[in-house]
């Protein structure tokens, strides 16, 4: 579990690179896992890759 958690954490962090190198603003992602476990933004994650799918 901990392995797909930070294999997502780096997809989203890659996802979220600019094209001069930056990255941006890390509070967009605060804001994703405010009060929520990483099991629950897991899940979230995992719900809206399924339906994309």
């Amino acid at each position: 579990m901990h392995l797909l958690g930070a294999a997502v954490l780096a997809a989203h962090t890659v996802a979220n690179l600019r094209s001069d190198g930056t990255s941006l603003c890390a509070s967009y992602l605060a804001q994703e896992l405010k009060g929520k476990t990483v099991e629950q933004w897991l899940a979230e994650k995992s719900d809206a890759f399924r339906e994309e799918t």
